[in-house]
């Protein structure tokens, strides 16, 4: 595919690259800037040499699912009627179910999937900030491919959008429980939202040359389904910015010369954390101690 704005892009051909050349997502871009570019290159589904094929796990196919109902989109949902996957024969539907593109999901869990999604909705309905999500006009899994600096090709796929309105990018993320709000600070940087957020802001101003902002939707997948939009700010943003140039940066120094280099060919010196050395010799205190101070004295 060429850059643009593209719609109803099957999520296997997504990950798999669609671009027409080898692109940058965020997910290769945090592997390159965290870790580096050979494992990069092995991340690409277009450049390893060995790929590896992608496997959801069961929530990872109830949240797709989830994402689906609560954004009003035809669900791919195949139920599987069984308690659970024990026997052969459940086993057998729910593998059948993933051949066919279909997400299998349990009889039980249907109808508890259905409910969380009304409540998420409903929480989301009474934030004004959330109201382009449930926009008519807003669509589902955009993908957005683009030329960033020094000719890269980069791809991004975003949950929710207005297309070209300057409306919020939304990002759902759902979660067992919601952390307090004083955790995210940390979280976001660990979890990579601030390269997320910054990737994501270059491929809507690329393509629709203007910014827009990117909000986070943390949904809770048990009661009470409680909803914690997040945005980054100016400072978390910034932050954010500079590790998307620099992964777009090395990227495009890789693309050039070809070489995707790993860890320095050379032997590396590790020196002892302060706490093991401070361990060590607070042991060997405790051995240098007479036996009867080591003892506790019955009160």
């Amino acid at each position: 595919m060429k850059p643009g704005v593209h719609f109803d892009v099957p999520e296997a051909d997504y990950h798999a690259d669609c671009a027409d050349e080898p692109s940058l997502s965020c997910s290769v871009a945090r592997i390159l800037i965290e870790q580096t570019a050979r494992r990069a290159q092995h991340a690409h589904p277009r450049l390893t040499s060995m790929p590896r094929e992608r496997k959801a796990s069961r929530q990872m196919e109830e949240g797709t699912v989830l994402h689906q109902l609560l954004l009003g989109t035809p669900p791919s949902a195949e139920i599987i009627e069984a308690a659970d996957y024990r026997t052969a024969a459940a086993r057998e539907a729910r593998d059948a179910a993933a051949a066919a593109g279909r997400l299998p999901v349990l009889a039980r869990r249907w109808p508890e999937l259905q409910a969380i999604a009304g409540q998420a909705r409903q929480s989301i309905a009474g934030v004004p900030e959330l109201a382009p999500m449930l926009d008519a006009e807003a669509r589902s899994e955009a993908t957005l491919i683009w030329q960033d600096l020094g000719g890269v090709l980069c791809r991004a796929r975003v949950d929710r959008m207005v297309p070209g309105a300057g409306s919020p990018m939304f990002d759902l993320k759902f979660t067992s429980k919601v952390d307090p709000l004083g955790k995210w600070d940390r979280r976001m940087v660990e979890d990579a939202f601030d390269l997320r957020a910054a990737f994501y802001g270059r491929g809507y101003e690329a393509l629709f040359g203007r910014t827009a902002p990117y909000v986070f939707v943390v949904i809770e997948i048990a009661e009470p389904c409680d909803v914690l939009p997040l945005q980054c700010t100016p400072q978390m943003l910034e932050l954010g910015e500079s590790k998307a140039a620099t992964a777009i940066d090395l990227w495009a120094g890789c693309m050039r010369t070809g070489r995707f280099d790993g860890y320095a060919r050379r032997v590396h010196h590790v020196s002892p954390p302060g706490w093991a050395e401070m361990a060590w010799n607070d042991s060997q205190a405790m051995r240098a101690l007479p036996a009867m101070s080591r003892t506790r004295i019955p009160a």
